[in-house]
């Protein structure tokens, strides 16, 4: 029994790491970057 909840917890962490891969191995397509002249504000443009 303990090797089963073992392995069904190995599952569920190998299913949420690749779920989080997949959401930042890809970046935006920024082509523009704005920094207000105070230093406050970052714009950010991107292509769709």
């Amino acid at each position: 029994m303990k090797n089963v909840l073992t392995l069904l917890i190995l599952i569920s962490f190998i299913a949420t790491t690749a779920e989080v891969k997949n959401q930042f191995a890809t970046l935006p397509d920024i082509y523009s970057v704005k920094i207000s002249p105070d230093g406050k504000s970052i714009g950010i443009l991107r292509k769709n």
